[in-house]
Formats: C-alpha cells, structure tokens, sequence
C-alpha cells in the first residue's frame, strides 16, 4: 500500500495567508539582521493570492515591480494551444520572445492574438514577464527556487512517523548540506552555458572584429563585433525552434527543397545554435527589431560601462560578442586588463651576453620571438549577410 500521506482537506488559497506569512518572515529578518526587510524585485507565478498580499505590501517592502516568470508564461501559453500542430507553436514561441525581449511598452503589438493571451498575459495580473521591468541580468524565472523548495517537500512527504523529530530534521539537514554553495553575487556574471557557446563560437570562427573604418569613430575601450550568421543555420532555424529530432530535422530540411547537406556546413548550422534555444540565439542578432548590419554590434570594454547593442545583452548584461571584445583586449569579464602571460627578455643582458659572437644568434631569437606572438584575428571587407 502507498504508506505516502495525502491531503484529505482542500482549501482555497487566499492573499491572507500569504500576507501572513510574509510579516513573520519581515518579522524574523528584522530581528536577524537589525534592519527592515526591503526587496525591489520579487517574482511570482501566475496566482492571484500570493500576488494580492505583495501588493498590500508592496509599500512596507519597498517593491518596484512584481515579475511574472516567463517559463510559467510560455508553459501556460503551450498548455492553452493544446494538440495544434509544432509549427504553428513554434511560430507563436517566436512572437512570444519578441514580445519578452521588448525594450518599452510601447513595443508590444498584439496583433490578433487570442482574447486569453491579452486578458491574462498582456492586461492581466500577471503580466510583468517581459525584460524591460527587470534590472540587466536579473533572472527572467522563479524555478531555481521551486527546485530548491522541492527538496523539503518530498522529505516532508515522504516521512510515515512525522513524530520522530530528530530523523526528519536530520534528515533536512543532510539534504541541505548537500547543496553546493553559491555565492551572493552582487553584479550580474556571464553564465556557464553563455561561456560555452561562447567557446564554440569561436572555435567555428563565427564570431569577428570588424576592421577599422573611416566612418566610425571608435574610442580606445570600444570594439566593433560582428557575429557570423551560417546560410545553412537560417534554413534549419525552424526546425531547431521545434527541437525536432535528427530524422525530423532532415525532413524539414527535405520539404525546403534542401537534399544534400555539407559536413561543414552543418557543423557551423549546429554550433550555432550550440546550448542555446533558437529564440534566444535570433536576439543575439537584434537590436531592438533592427538586425545585424556589417559593421556589427558597437562593443564597450570599460570596466564601468561594458555595453552592447543586441537584444542578448540588454536581457543578460552579457552575450558573446561582449566576451569576444573582452577576450580580443586582453581583459577579464569585468573589464580589466588580464595579468601578461610573458616576460619581455631583459635586452640589455641579452646583448652583452651575446656580443662576444656572432649575430646571428640574436637575429635568430628576435625571429623566434616574432612567431609566436599571438595574432589577433580580424577580417578583410564586410560580407554580406545571407
């Protein structure tokens, strides 16, 4: 038998509880830490309770906005489409990351979309999920958090003798000492993924600085990057934004009239789109609807004010063409100037030292010095984009 305790009475959530238990939790962080709790930034689901009591005390706590996490919001949108065919999803997921990659209100268009999507997801309480309501970098998803709350559920639930309060307490403390502890980071930080695509980026040559031109006027700390679309990548753009399987994937291709695929040109196709969804990657080339030009993306290194133009960054705070500035200046992710790698040879020794032969040697060392200097890779004249 499922010895697993279920609830056997039902009740309907309201804000009172919530604004309950978050005065103890200001109650118990005054106590703590001595002062009163403030947050900017709290995000939420889509329930109207929890929303309700944050309101009540949105002045107490200082809240600017409430947020909407936007994997409930994609997830509730799929739930709604039902069985409708994959296309027509995957064209409604992109409309979707225009409308979440939106820079100001005024941006959004709802152009024929469905009573249900503008009563709740547009004009509703739970309408905050786009990036311009958020801080650079701040996560767009509350689901961290839920997996953490997980953990303390399934023990709780999974215990038949709850009175034995010193197994279930250590049980939550081996749970909790499990956890890897992650700093509190204080300014936002390029992720592991973005690093990762990153580093498959360029090892496919598909990120380049664009060569100086006399029409843009560049200061020291700023570089123009250009990230290279594949011709193959445009044609398979919808079926990654399916996430169709391989025999799937070709068959897609096959009905655009694409047969034979080079080794290459799909090597470059799915680096890519390496670790990224196929709408993310599409507002690594946007700048608000605007797409990629030539002359690239404008890049600042500045410690105090790393910057770029695409859609990517102004969600993130980070995107690949910033990690390539910063990698091409011989800086950290924050902008400063890495420690040198190599030590200049003390040239007044070497030429004592070697003055009592032949120059040939020096000559011969000067020359191997030479070539292994580390070449910066810029390209020649602007290709035009596919």
């Amino acid at each position: 038998a499922n010895s697993t305790p279920s609830p056997i009475n039902y009740g309907r959530e309201s804000a009172d509880e919530y604004e309950w238990a978050m005065k103890q939790l200001m109650a118990v962080y005054e106590t703590v830490v001595g002062s009163c709790l403030q947050l900017h930034y709290v995000m939420a689901d889509a329930a109207l309770a929890p929303v309700g009591a944050l309101k009540t005390l949105q002045p107490q706590l200082g809240i600017k906005a409430i947020l909407m996490c936007f994997y409930l919001c994609v997830a509730c949108v799929n739930k709604r489409l039902g069985v409708v065919p994959t296309s027509v999803k995957a064209l409604i997921a992109r409309y979707l990351f225009k409308m979440h990659f939106s820079r100001t209100c005024d941006a959004l268009e709802g152009k024929g979309f469905v009573r249900y999507f503008e009563g709740q997801w547009v004009n509703g309480e739970c309408c905050n999920w786009q990036v311009y309501h958020t801080p650079g970098g701040f996560p767009t998803t509350n689901n961290p958090c839920e997996l953490f709350n997980k953990h303390f559920k399934g023990i709780y639930t999974q215990r038949t003798v709850h009175y034995f309060d010193h197994i279930l307490l250590g049980a939550i403390a081996v749970e909790y000492s499990s956890f890897k502890a992650q700093p509190f980071a204080l300014r936002p930080l390029p992720s592991k993924k973005l690093q990762q695509r990153f580093r498959r980026l360029v090892k496919n040559g598909l990120l380049e600085v664009v060569p100086p031109h006399p029409g843009i006027v560049l200061r020291p700390h700023e570089v123009r990057i250009r990230g290279v679309i594949p011709e193959l990548a445009i044609s398979m753009a919808h079926a990654f934004e399916d996430e169709a399987e391989d025999n799937a994937l070709f068959h897609d291709l096959h009905r655009r009239g694409i047969t034979s695929i080079p080794r290459q040109a799909l090597a470059l196709a799915n680096a890519y789109y390496y670790n990224e969804r196929a709408n993310n990657v599409r507002h690594e080339s946007l700048c608000g609807v605007h797409m990629q030009q030539w002359y690239g993306w404008h890049v600042s290194t500045a410690p105090s004010e790393l910057s770029c133009e695409c859609n990517y960054f102004y969600k993130n705070k980070y995107c690949f063409h910033l990690l390539y500035a910063l990698q091409y200046q011989n800086n950290d992710v924050q902008g400063m100037p890495l420690p040198p790698t190599t030590f200049a040879r003390n040239v007044t020794h070497s030429s004592e030292a070697t003055s009592h032969f032949t120059g040939r040697r020096r000559r011969q060392g000067v020359e191997g010095a030479a070539r292994n200097v580390r070449r910066r890779r810029t390209v020649g004249p602007p290709l035009a984009m596919r």
